[in-house]
Formats: structure tokens, C-alpha cells, sequence
């Protein structure tokens, strides 16, 4: 991970002031870019969720810096909003208390590759360890798995031909990324969670987040995912 003159937290400290009322991650981007153009965007995006205590994938810091109004949207963090990220502080609302979030506990890089050719993602990807993603073919993920034995293994045969035809002249896309067998079924489930709102071909994993979290960043070339769309 690229190593920076000031932390990131430290980064929307300095450009607080200049944010409007509400605010896009887009906007903090820009921001932070203006006088640090090395700064990895995606990163600041996950450095934002991790200072968001109200955000559902948030991992506990004690640092309240932003709101998480839904849709894509932030505003700064209040006083006396709920959900503080600091252990010492009470959070009330209507005399209960908050069920905590479930948080991400480890950090995944998934380095993303492209194919209009279901049968050449399944060569590729034949025995590695990973999760894929078909798309339309503006890149929006329509299906998510993994495949913990590579591709070969869960599209054996005619099966995975029989893909490839339903993909034939439709322009939809799948991506493909490696991960370590024992993390297969975590990555595919926080991939699930993060996308089940717009998941056509998924049924399982959209009721409740995953037991484990995970914060998940991308290299490469990686789908369309809901929260890009928002920005």
C-alpha cells in the first residue's frame, strides 16, 4: 500500500471546509487530488467509509469525519449523531440502543480481468482460486459466484459452453479475479451484499450481511459496481 506524506483521515481534515453541505465521495476525491494527484482514489473512497461510522461497511477508527445520508451521499459528522466510532462515546436513539454493525475485519485486493469470451475466462482462470462477475454490457453486475477450484471445476464440459452461448453477440462481460481458496466464499459474500440490490441471477445473500466483513479493493479492469454508479 502506497505510503503518503499524511494519513488519509488526516487529508479530509484539510479539505473539510471546502465540502458543500452534502457530498458525493466524487467530491472528496477531487478535493484531495487537487494538491496530492499520487493519492489512489480508491483508497480515499475506502479511507471515507472507514470514517463513516454510520456506513454499513465501516471499520472502527476513531475518527467521526463523515455522514452517510444513503443514495451515495455524506454530509460531516455531528456532535451528537449516532453510531460514534469512538468506544467512550453513548449513542441514544429513542432510549435504545443500536444493534452494532458488523465490521470488515481484513482488507482484500482483487485484481480484475476483463473477457467478452465466457470459455477464454474459463481457460485462464482453469484451476486458480477465484470470483467472477457477468455483467450487461455496460459493465452493471448481473451475477456474482466463485469458484474455489477454478473455473474449469465449477464449468465443467458443455457446462460452461452452455454459458458461453447465452453470452454469445449479447455483449455482456465477465470478470474474473484471483483469490486464496480459503477467502473464495467470504469475497463472494461481501460481493453479493454490496450488490444485492441490483443482482438479477443471485437468490442467496441479500437478506443479511455477511458474518464476516471485508473491505474489498479493485485493480485492473473491475465491473460496474451500485456504488460507482452513485458517485
Amino acid at each position: 500500500m502506497a505510503v503518503y506524506d499524511k494519513k488519509v483521515w488526516e487529508m479530509f481534515l484539510e479539505i473539510k471546509n471546502e465540502l458543500p453541505a452534502e457530498f458525493t465521495p466524487t467530491d472528496v476525491v477531487h478535493l484531495i487530488l487537487r494538491n496530492r494527484p499520487t493519492v489512489n482514489a480508491n483508497t480515499i473512497r475506502v479511507h471515507m467509509m472507514r470514517c463513516t461510522p454510520n456506513h454499513s461497511i465501516h471499520a472502527r477508527q476513531p475518527h467521526d469525519i463523515f455522514y452517510y445520508l444513503g443514495g451515495g451521499r455524506y454530509r460531516l459528522w455531528r456532535p451528537n449523531d449516532i453510531g460514534s466510532a469512538d468506544p467512550g462515546k453513548k449513542s441514544v436513539f429513542l432510549g435504545l440502543t443500536p444493534k452494532p454493525l458488523r465490521e470488515p475485519t481484513s482488507e482484500v485486493v482483487l485484481n480484475w480481468s476483463r473477457f467478452t469470451e465466457f470459455i477464454e475466462a474459463r481457460t485462464k482462470f482453469a484451476k486458480v482460486p477465484c470470483v467472477y462477475v457477468q455483467t450487461d454490457k455496460e459493465m452493471k453486475p448481473i451475477r456474482i459466484g466463485k469458484a474455489s477450484k477454478g473455473l474449469q471445476s465449477r464449468y465443467w464440459g458443455g457446462t460452461g459452453y452452455t454459458v458461453g452461448a447465452a453470452m454469445a453477440n449479447a455483449g455482456n462481460f465477465v470478470f474474473v479475479a484471483p483469490v486464496e481458496k480459503a477467502l473464495c466464499g467470504d469475497v463472494e459474500d461481501e460481493l453479493i451484499w454490496r450488490e444485492r440490490d441490483t443482482l438479477k441471477f443471485n437468490n442467496v445473500g441479500k437478506k443479511a450481511p455477511p458474518t464476516r466483513r471485508l473491505i474489498v479493493q479493485d485493480q485492473g479492469q473491475h465491473p460496474t459496481w451500485a456504488s460507482d454508479r452513485q458517485l
